[in-house]
């Protein structure tokens, strides 16, 4: 599995809940709607812009987008440069600050390491 990590920061006049409904409501059908080749396509959120260790939080938003393999991922970068990337970027501008957005791809290293008592 071949995924990305997009770090998400909502434009300054947008709050966290109507980011969050705009996101879920709008963005994210559209996003799996027009590249379909994404496997997985997860949101994750920060409910109050602090770390555990109690730090502010730059960003609102994780989302985890995950292909079966490199070619879907190239098809993926393909898609974006032409009509269906343009309907996104309109669209995440509406709430996104585009400019402000990590977005990089990730190992992931699959583990049978199990917390004790969860075995």
């Amino acid at each position: 599995m071949v995924k990305l990590l997009s770090f998400i920061k909502y434009l300054p006049e947008i709050s966290r809940e109507v980011g969050q409904e705009l996101y879920e409501r709008e963005h994210a059908p559209l996003v799996v709607r027009l590249l379909p080749m994404i496997r997985e396509y997860r949101r994750n959120y920060f409910p109050n812009l602090q770390s555990i260790g109690g730090a502010g939080v730059a960003f609102n938003a994780v989302t985890e987008i995950c292909f079966e393999s490199q070619e879907a991922l190239g098809e993926f970068r393909k898609m974006l440069q032409g009509e269906a990337g343009s309907i996104i970027r309109d669209d995440a501008v509406r709430f996104i600050q585009v400019d402000a957005t990590v977005t990089c791809a990730v190992e992931v290293l699959e583990s049978n390491i199990v917390a004790p008592g969860n075995s």
